[in-house]
């Protein structure tokens, strides 16, 4: 029987991007063929994007997409795509927590392959598969979120905030351009993951990936507005991919491109 490790599936793989402790996915099924029985080592989610979708894990019925499914560690299955009216259509989307990383998150540890119902649960494992530009911290936390979706955690009842979120935010904004998961905030900070990020959006009124970047957003501002460094110099230093990306950002934040910014402070500054 066949074993697969490292978030490792079946199918063309289209796209995959690591996060955190997470393998996040999106593969095309081959046509028309049955995957026969094999064990996957670690836990995942499975999303069907399209077709109808077949599996024989305990606990799983059949049925057709939108379908989410978790199966934990060690789950040994069959399955496959059929195809529909002559026409044969498979697409999923997986989300895979190797073995060695479950101690940090318990609701995944146990239990059956199971159909998760949860129209949330289902409507987070979407804006991941469709997210995969997306910043690697915003891609952490909606897997977190998902995560919270098997099982119950706990919640936010401290009346000041803990003296963690301050140093979670010092961290954050040190070097926002660093590639700092909220896996290893949330070490730092003593407390689970998916606690990590109800707390942070509780005190801070925003998500680290959220705050993160309006910081990078106000440097930006800063540097346009009181300095001359080139827009592609700006891009660099503040982390942006590159000047387009920029310009998104500061006209989101702004309502005007970098360049009228700049225009703007030089009248003002005469």
């Amino acid at each position: 029987m066949t074993l697969l490790r490292g978030g490792a599936f079946f199918g063309v793989r289209s796209r995959e991007r690591a996060s955190g402790d997470f393998i996040i996915g999106v593969r095309d099924a081959e046509p028309h063929r049955v995957i026969r029985a094999h064990t996957h080592e670690d836990a995942h989610f499975i999303l069907v994007l399209a077709g109808r979708y077949r599996t024989r894990a305990r606990g799983v019925a059949q049925a057709r997409g939108p379908l989410l499914i978790y199966n934990p560690p060690g789950t040994t299955h069959d399955d496959a795509f059929d195809a529909e009216a002559g026409r044969f259509v498979g697409r999923f989307a997986s989300v895979a927590l190797p073995r060695a990383a479950l101690a940090g998150h318990p609701p995944l540890a146990e239990g059956t392959a199971r159909c998760l119902l949860d129209p949330v649960a289902v409507g987070v494992a979407g804006a991941l598969a469709h997210g995969l530009d997306r910043d690697a911290l915003a891609l952490e936390a909606l897997a977190l979120a998902l995560v919270a979706r098997v099982g119950d955690v706990p919640t936010v009842r401290e009346r000041a905030a803990p003296r963690w979120v301050a140093r979670a935010v010092a961290r954050l904004l040190e070097d926002s351009g660093s590639e700092v998961t909220i896996a290893a905030l949330a070490a730092d900070a003593g407390v689970h993951p998916v606690y990590f990020v109800r707390a942070f959006r509780a005190w801070t009124g925003a998500s680290p990936a959220a705050l993160r970047r309006r910081h990078r957003v106000q440097l930006a501002v800063r540097m346009l507005t009181l300095g001359e460094a080139s827009l592609s110099e700006v891009a660099m230093h503040c982390a942006f991919t590159d000047q387009s990306h920029l310009t998104r950002w500061i006209v989101r934040a702004t309502g005007v491109t970098p360049s009228a910014l700049r225009r703007a402070a030089r009248v003002t500054a005469r």
